[in-house]
């Protein structure tokens, strides 16, 4: 019987090659070599395994016949599907590890990629800081932790009094224009700024982190003392302490002002790696959205509206989280860096206004 015609050729032929190669394989596995062992006694040499091959012989002679009928030749080599997927797999595995070993770099590297901080000397700083008409603000070691303007020879105390905590890169004494701008409303008279340092950055011993910055702002709000209210205000990287000392010590400050925020340095991170699994890998997170949820203060969100660092959405996430009273200014057409930080730019005196009274 020709079993060609019981199914389709193409079909037939097909799961014939499948039977004759496991028949190969089989072969090559069950048929016993020829062996020898000579008897010392009489010399004589016995052969093994005769019968098999005969057996060998007769199962290559039927499958040679039912080859024909399906039209596969006897010297066709059939190639299994196992065989076709090695490369592949092989590739697969190879990826996999370069994957995991570029995962395992960036959780090693992980804060020299978040921090970005300028060292220099405290002489040069000093001498910096002189130049424009700063002080020391420093701890009860006498460590430098910021820096401040001094109040003139006769002048009142500032009715207030605000710590920024500035944005990544560079150093505190790099953002003097908060202090410029803040503190030349009402004469002075409104704002004494404190510009903080991160561990780490500029002169200040350390290494950045979550833990090192949160403990050390907390340590600075404490050189501080409570005659007149205090302010926070975070540019950036520094939207991350100021809402974690919003959120650790909500009754000690009325208000809190954040430049260019993020919702979270996990939700950056995402956003900037893609296809990293930063959430499991990140240790410092930042989440200034659960931070902003417990603050019962007044919130003030100033975000740049072709900001191509951080998203803005996630700045409007963040005010819309803030329960309490809250204003948002969006600077449209302008980058991340963008900013008027001039004195004479309208937002100094509005967030003022607003931090003071709850009124835009």
């Amino acid at each position: 019987m020709n079993l060609a015609r019981l199914v389709p050729r193409s079909r037939a032929r097909r799961g014939f090659l499948i039977l004759l190669s496991r028949s190969r394989v089989a072969e090559e596995e069950n048929c016993d070599e020829e062996q020898t062992d000579e008897d010392a006694g009489n010399g004589k040499t016995r052969v093994h395994g005769g019968n098999a091959r005969w057996q060998l012989v007769g199962r290559k002679y039927r499958m040679s016949l039912l080859a024909k009928s399906f039209g596969v030749s006897d010297g066709e080599r059939v190639r299994t599907p196992g065989k076709w997927l090695r490369l592949p797999l092989r590739w697969g595995v190879i990826l996999l590890a370069i994957y995991a070993g570029v995962v395992l770099l960036l959780w090693a590297a992980q804060r020299t990629l978040i921090y970005l901080p300028s060292r220099a000397s405290e002489e040069e700083l000093i001498a910096v800081a002189k130049a424009e008409g700063l002080d020391p603000w420093k701890d009860a070691a006498g460590a430098i932790i910021g820096w401040h303007r001094p109040r003139a020879t006769g002048q009142e105390p500032a009715a207030n009094r605000l710590i920024l905590f500035h944005g990544n890169a560079g150093y505190a004494l790099r953002r003097t224009h908060y202090v410029d701008g803040w503190e030349a409303l009402d004469d002075g008279r409104a704002w004494k700024v404190y510009l903080f340092e991160y561990p780490g950055f500029g002169a200040r011993e350390g290494k950045p982190s979550e833990e090192s910055i949160t403990k050390a702002a907390l340590a600075a709000v404490e050189t501080l003392d409570g005659n007149t209210p205090i302010y926070l205000a975070g540019e950036s990287l520094g939207s991350g302490p100021a809402c974690a000392l919003a959120a650790r010590l909500p009754g000690r400050f009325p208000g809190l002002f954040l430049v260019t925020p993020y919702s979270s340095l996990t939700e950056v991170a995402g956003v900037l790696y893609p296809y990293v699994p930063v959430r499991w890998i990140l240790r410092d997170r930042w989440d200034n959205l659960a931070a902003v949820r417990t603050f019962p203060g007044r919130i003030g969100v100033m975000l740049a509206g072709e900001d191509e660092i951080i998203p803005v959405a996630q700045g409007e996430r963040l005010y819309d989280a803030a329960p309490g009273v809250k204003q948002l200014w969006t600077i449209l057409g302008i980058g991340h860096n963008e900013l008027d930080f001039t004195p004479s730019a309208s937002w100094w005196g509005e967030s003022s206004k607003f931090l003071l009274t709850g009124v835009p």
